[in-house]
């Protein structure tokens, strides 16, 4: 882990912790500080982006649990042999990213649902159902059936899935005011008191802060 200004940040994307409570939202925080925008599409302040190349993407997309590590593997061999679809698809997951991080924090910005609702719409008709192999008559939706395609398309269904089934009452931000970094997460503890990311990281930084800021008061009264 390293520090960008005053806020703890991590080495690269096999490092960041996933603690959102749902894979898309992890997605939202592979961005270090989650900082707000002045208006929703326009950049930030300048931040720690951990998908600046293609492998990243791939990286954080085994971690996730969106790709199994043979699924991981063939889509890095996809990528390999088309530099061009690697490049398309981080620059899709990234447009992918901001939109959600937009629509959470301003629901009423189309452009972001439209983007969006298209990935999603794309991804269902390359998506198939299949019959289970337990023998009875079941059936599985396959997400992600082309190859290279395969976790931009799961992405795409996993942003959907969180906007439409997810309680977003639990939302929360990380605070940056107190000194956190502004990842999203989903409230789930015990009493819905949780409120940072990383308790061990952020909530720790914040707890330093304010001793400092006692001590520094005590001094100057004394």
């Amino acid at each position: 882990m390293v520090r960008l200004g005053d806020v703890a940040t991590y080495t690269g994307i096999d490092d960041i912790p996933l603690v959102a409570g749902h894979p898309a939202l992890d997605l939202v925080n592979t961005v270090e500080p989650r900082l707000p925008r002045s208006a929703p599409g326009e950049p930030a302040e300048a931040v720690l982006d951990h998908f600046a190349v293609p492998s990243a993407v791939l990286l954080w997309g085994r971690r996730s649990g969106l790709l199994t590590e043979a699924e991981a593997a063939a889509e890095e061999a996809a990528w390999r042999s088309a530099p061009e679809l690697a490049e398309r698809c981080r620059d899709a997951v990234v447009a992918a990213r901001e939109a959600l991080y937009d629509v959470l924090t301003d629901s009423s910005v189309d452009p972001q649902l439209g983007l969006l609702s298209a990935n999603w719409a794309t991804a269902a008709g390359r998506s198939q159902l299949r019959p289970t192999r337990s023998g009875r008559p079941e059936f599985e939706q396959v997400v992600g059936t082309e190859p290279g395609l395969v976790l931009l398309d799961r992405i795409s269904v996993a942003v959907v899935q969180l906007l439409t089934t997810a309680d977003l009452g639990l939302l929360r931000a990380c605070p940056l005011e107190e000194g956190g970094c502004g990842w999203l997460f989903l409230d789930r503890s015990r009493g819905r008191t949780r409120r940072w990311c990383v308790m061990a990281d952020c909530g720790t930084k914040a707890k330093a802060r304010r001793l400092n800021d006692r001590r520094r008061t005590a001094r100057q009264r004394s």
